[in-house]
């Protein structure tokens, strides 16, 4: 198809106005982003630690939770010798899921628990 000058430069015009439009919105989204992730990181005031196994159902909505709630944790593989040598020594047996918040251990998977050590 053949345009003529008038109608290329209107289209080149209309494909730098929606170019404009995208770049604004990628900066806009790029300038609120650390906010965000701000905001994420200071959700919980503690270091949180979970104890965790892949095959342990419990570990997968505790983790999931803390996921939704912006909650940064480091995961520890439970099945691993080097950790379940750890548990023993800090917890007396291997139960997971196990959350470590702060200085407070969390047993099992406990929403309110969690929210009121990260404060």
């Amino acid at each position: 198809m053949v345009r003529s000058r008038f109608a290329q430069s209107r289209h080149r015009a209309r494909l730098g106005g929606s170019r404009v439009y995208a770049a604004i919105v990628l900066v806009t989204a790029a300038l609120t982003l650390p906010l965000s992730n701000t905001a994420a990181e200071a959700h919980c005031s503690q270091r949180v630690y979970v104890y965790s196994a892949d095959w342990c159902g419990t570990c997968r909505q505790l983790r999931a939770y803390l996921d939704r709630n912006r909650i940064r944790y480091t995961l520890l593989d439970a099945t691993t010798p080097r950790v379940q040598a750890d548990m023993l020594a800090r917890f007396g047996n291997t139960a997971v899921p196990r959350t470590l918040i702060g200085r407070s251990v969390v047993s099992g998977f406990d929403p309110a628990q969690i929210n009121q050590l990260c404060r």
